[in-house]
């Protein structure tokens, strides 16, 4: 900046602070040099690939970089975020986390404080928008030359990270899958599930592998969190998202031990002292149920409307309610301040308008 931006004189240099800065003789006042906020997302799906567009405009017109762009004066940098998202790339967003930050040097607008947010979940179709070319998943295998150098470390900080993600407090809809397995997964991200898990108890371990990594590979496609009910083994092999596992199972505590960093876990809770100790275990979430009578768990009684009040009272982690749960409870659990629900059955039939009406009733979404 050569000129005054208040009285458009020319200006001086003096000594402030210890530091050399632009001053203005007619205004009396140092004329600060700020860098140019601006936005970056890491979106990343269930296998770890992370989304790229290629560039439509110079500087670096042709090559890939991440979504992004400068923030408005009218949005913070999380709206930001989100817009760019959607204009670069036609995916909404449903929650953004501030992963990194950084300034660099731009060749056209000068210094740049780049704040990089993660995106682990979203809504549309991927389609590329403004200012791309192309839009595409890619593995650390197999990454194009990145535009920009501030990108490229953003994507080395996310693919040396083996921690796990953020587990969502809020998400609405928990799909356990039933009946027509990959149906119920399809219409279920389509619609907008956060999470599914997929629960098959009969079958060869040769079938429960390939039906998981189908499911894998369509929430992977919409950024859907993707668990497997019970086993460790068919996590690992279907290189899903997390493992739910039940009181009866491997045991929680010891799970983590030989669980990857980077994998969920769920654990069932039957009872306030179950739920108690789910609090203080290195969990990302517990299920808390049956809350009503249900044919999927006959051999438990109902815990109830009173008990839940209790958990509630003590919840430290993200809480999923289950057992016999219908779509004219939900109003009735959202007074009561649940917001994430586990149905086996609601989401057999009308599956996508099913998992709709469960996010707009617990989430508003």
């Amino acid at each position: 900046m050569h000129f005054c931006p208040h009285c458009g004189s020319g200006l001086n240099f003096r000594e402030e602070s210890g530091r050399r800065r632009s001053y203005c003789q007619k205004c009396r006042k140092i004329i600060y040099q700020n860098p140019l906020p601006a936005v970056a997302l890491i979106v990343y799906n269930a296998r770890r690939e992370i989304l790229l567009v290629k560039r439509a405009i110079e500087p670096h017109r042709g090559m890939w970089c991440l979504p992004g762009g400068f923030i408005e004066n009218d949005e913070s940098p999380q709206e930001a975020a989100k817009r760019e998202l959607l204009e670069e790339t036609g995916l909404q967003a449903l929650e953004a986390d501030l992963f990194s930050s950084e300034l660099s040097l731009s060749p056209v607008y000068g210094p740049v404080v780049l704040f990089c947010f993660s995106v682990g979940s979203w809504q549309n179709g991927l389609q590329a928008g403004d200012d791309a070319l192309e839009a595409a998943f890619f593995s650390l295998a197999d990454l194009p030359q990145i535009a920009f150098a501030a990108h490229k470390k953003f994507i080395e900080q996310f693919f040396s990270s083996n921690r796990r993600q953020k587990f969502p407090e809020v998400f609405g809809a928990y799909v356990i899958t039933s009946a027509d397995h990959l149906k119920v997964a399809e219409e279920s991200c389509r619609a907008g599930a956060r999470v599914i898990q997929f629960r098959k108890k009969d079958g060869s371990w040769r079938e429960k592998i390939q039906l998981a990594k189908k499911i894998r590979q369509i929430c992977a496609d919409y950024g859907t969190i993707f668990f497997v009910n019970d086993s460790l083994e068919l996590a690992l092999a279907a290189e899903a998202d997390g493992v739910h596992v039940g009181q009866d199972d491997f045991p929680a505590e010891f799970l983590r031990c030989i669980a990857p960093q980077k994998l969920f876990i769920g654990l069932s809770t039957h009872s306030l002292e179950q739920a108690l100790k789910a609090q203080e275990l290195d969990i990302d979430y517990f299920a808390f149920g049956p809350l009503f009578s249900t044919p999927t768990k006959p051999d438990y009684q109902p815990v109830g409307l009173e008990l839940l009040a209790s958990v509630l009272a003590v919840r430290k982690k993200p809480l999923v309610v289950i057992g016999g749960i219908t779509l004219d409870k939900l109003q009735q659990l959202k007074r009561l301040g649940i917001r994430n629900v586990a149905m086996v059955r609601e989401f057999q039939n009308d599956t996508f308008a099913t998992v709709q009406k469960v996010n707009q009733i617990l989430t508003g979404e």
